[in-house]
């Protein structure tokens, strides 16, 4: 998939691709993750409140439970990346904790 096509299937989250960048087999190692192959990382986030009118009717919001963005952000990271053929990572798991 371009980088217009992410792009897409991030707004309708009301989420926006930030920036793109190459990483090495050994940076990789440095963050425990061995694909075999050097790959490109893709940061995504919101710009102001861009995403709140998506989560703030999401199922997630509602519910009452505990890190419901952090659970939002999940389901709607992995929804995309499947649909790309992509794995997703998180600033709110770990160790290790990506930056």
């Amino acid at each position: 998939m371009n980088l217009s096509g992410l792009a897409a299937k991030l707004e309708t989250f009301g989420l926006h691709l930030r920036g793109v960048t190459g990483l090495s087999r050994e940076e990789l190692k440095s963050f425990q993750i061995d694909v075999g192959t050097d790959v490109s990382i893709a940061l995504v986030g919101n710009i102001g409140s861009s995403y709140w009118p998506v989560f703030s009717q999401s199922s997630e919001y509602r519910d009452g439970k505990p890190d419901p963005l952090d659970r939002w952000s999940r389901r709607v990271a992995e929804k995309v990346a499947k649909a790309i053929g992509a794995s997703a990572i998180y600033p709110f798991e770990g160790p290790p904790y990506y930056p």
